[in-house]
């Protein structure tokens, strides 16, 4: 499995680590941490920080005006939109990262989403 790149300090990947310790261990093993042979919290936080990889940049793309862009609704479906620039929409889903380049790339991190929420529902 890829790791999830992630754009953060050192001290935003800990906190983000310590909130995955919260997750079901289902939604653990989905997302590709190991838990046999865990003697602890410890290893446990070094098995989740293992499926993270911190970048200091991720490039961002963002559609001209007037282009199409897919973002994810509450409710987790995949809709499309085009760019207005002056629509406050969308450099709200720009900025929060719920804004993609094609479906195929709403969809995947879609059922992610609805994975993640499943398993802690």
């Amino acid at each position: 499995m890829d790791k999830i790149k992630i754009q953060c300090t050192e001290e935003q990947l800990d906190i983000i680590v310590s909130s995955f310790m919260y997750l079901n261990p289902l939604t653990l093993v989905r997302l590709g941490v190991s838990l046999i042979g865990c003697s602890g919290d410890d290893d446990v936080k070094e098995r989740i920080r293992a499926i993270f990889e911190r970048v200091d940049s991720i490039p961002r793309w963002r559609a001209g005006i007037a282009e199409e862009y897919f973002y994810i609704r509450e409710d987790g479906t995949v809709c499309q939109a085009k760019e207005h620039f002056n629509y406050a929409a969308d450099s709200v889903r720009y900025r929060s990262g719920n804004y993609f380049r094609t479906k195929e790339q709403a969809e995947e991190y879609a059922k992610k989403w609805r994975e993640i929420f499943a398993a802690n529902s």
